[in-house]
């Protein structure tokens, strides 16, 4: 019994069941008919995106060798592998119509070229890094020249200070008996000690093997850690103390504070300056500096407060040197500015804003 007529794709005429002819490759509306088959044994379709177009030729290596000529002289063994293969794949792709993306380039000038200007670019990133090492280090010796240039100014300035002091307040009858001390009206040999006159006081107290300029009179007087936080006063850490109360809590303790002391020290002549420490260092912490306008109010004050208690506390009074007292060098400037990057530790004096700024700088 003879098979059944086959219809065509395109629905049009049949082809005869006992047709074992091999047709040539066919594309009908979308469709492929596959020619090594005969159409008895099998018909299927294939989608046409599925069929691959064949490679075009690809030129030999020795004809592109050829075409190259003179460009593959300079070059060695593997730059011109490369420059082969590289010509290949294009004369490929243009047969096609694939044009290829960040396709190295053919000529040797042009890959030359292309190191050169990355070279450059690369020699000039190195000698900008070089010029900015140089210019920061040339930064860095100008400003630890001018900090030291500072600091030699500052020493002097203090210096000439307490030397006209101690030349002021040195007896002139025994002077030529007594040995030369920090008062005599000779250069000493030791250094001052530039912690007291910025401030008063050091951390080495009477142990301190710098000169210590002690005045006799002065219209200030300074009262060493008067003031004391609740915790403080139980002889708790000054640092733990602080650390347990709020901002608003030392706020209001030293308002309370200052309108307990701002009277006490009116007494004794026209106030200039009432300050108080807000350091943490133990020779700076709750110092308070007072300041009149004559020398008599000074000792006056001195006479008054010495021995008194204060808080459970018997108070420590001394005069205030004058270096001090110009409030130049002892007060730290960036406090003002609430730019100090050691805060209470910092070793120049912080003040606590006075009520109202009432006897402040």
């Amino acid at each position: 019994m003879d098979a059944p007529n086959a219809q065509s794709p395109s629905g049009g005429s049949t082809y005869p069941s006992s047709m074992n002819c091999i047709l040539p490759y066919a594309s009908v509306t979308g469709y492929a008919v596959s020619s090594t088959v005969p159409l008895t044994q099998q018909l299927y379709y294939v989608p046409v995106s599925q069929l691959q177009p064949e490679k075009p030729p690809l030129p030999s290596y020795q004809e592109v060798r050829e075409e190259l000529g003179e460009k593959l002289h300079n070059l060695n063994r593997k730059q011109k592998r490369k420059m082969i293969k590289n010509k290949r794949n294009k004369l490929r792709k243009s047969m096609v119509g694939v044009k290829e993306e960040g396709e190295e380039p053919e000529d040797t000038e042009e890959v030359e070229s292309e190191e050169h200007k990355k070279q450059a670019r690369l020699w000039e990133e190195r000698n900008r890094m070089m010029d900015e090492d140089n210019y920061s280090h040339a930064l860095q010796q100008q400003l630890l020249f001018e900090k030291r240039e500072k600091e030699e100014k500052e020493r002097e300035y203090l210096e000439g200070i307490a030397k006209e002091v101690a030349k002021r307040e040195a007896p002139r009858k025994d002077a030529k008996k007594e040995a030369p001390t920090s008062t005599s009206n000779e250069v000493p040999a030791k250094e001052y000690c530039l912690s007291y006159l910025r401030t008063g006081c050091c951390r080495f107290g009477p142990r301190c093997k710098m000169i210590h300029v002690w005045p006799k009179r002065s219209r200030g007087v300074l009262i060493h850690n008067m003031f004391q936080l609740p915790g403080e006063m139980g002889g708790e850490d000054s640092l733990s103390a602080y650390l347990e109360y709020s901002e608003d809590d030392i706020r209001e303790h030293f308002t309370t504070f200052f309108q307990d002391v701002c009277p006490e020290m009116e007494k004794y002549g026209r106030l200039l300056y009432l300050l108080v420490s807000s350091n943490t260092l133990p020779h700076l912490r709750g110092n308070v500096y007072c300041v009149w306008e004559t020398r008599e109010a000074g000792e006056k004050a001195l006479r008054a407060l010495q021995g008194r208690f204060y808080a459970g506390k018997e108070l420590s009074v001394e005069y205030l040197p004058e270096s001090v007292m110009c409030w130049k060098y002892g007060v730290c400037k960036e406090c003002f500015r609430r730019e100090c990057a050691r805060g209470r530790e910092c070793a120049y004096l912080h003040f606590y804003r006075n009520p109202g700024g009432k006897y402040s700088l």
